[in-house]
């Protein structure tokens, strides 16, 4: 069984957004652009708490550490 590894989300705060993305899905999907569905889920936020300090800046601190991205300038 193949398991997903990376999963794309959209949090929202406000009802109405929830709306507008389903709009704007639609239009996408029309477009037939994508060979494949596009699967992000869009989901209600919950409560968010920032991360501990040492979480913080961690490229800068740790510029040799793992990293999926890039700083731009």
């Amino acid at each position: 069984m193949r398991r997903l590894q990376i999963v794309a989300f959209c949090l929202f705060t406000v009802p109405a957004v929830l709306g507008q993305n389903n709009r704007s899905a639609a239009k996408t999907k029309a477009q037939a652009k994508w060979p494949k569905p596009i699967v992000t889920q869009v989901l209600p936020a919950a409560d968010f708490w920032p991360a501990e300090d040492y979480h913080q800046d961690y490229l800068q601190r740790i510029p040799w550490g793992y990293t999926c991205h890039y700083l731009r300038p």
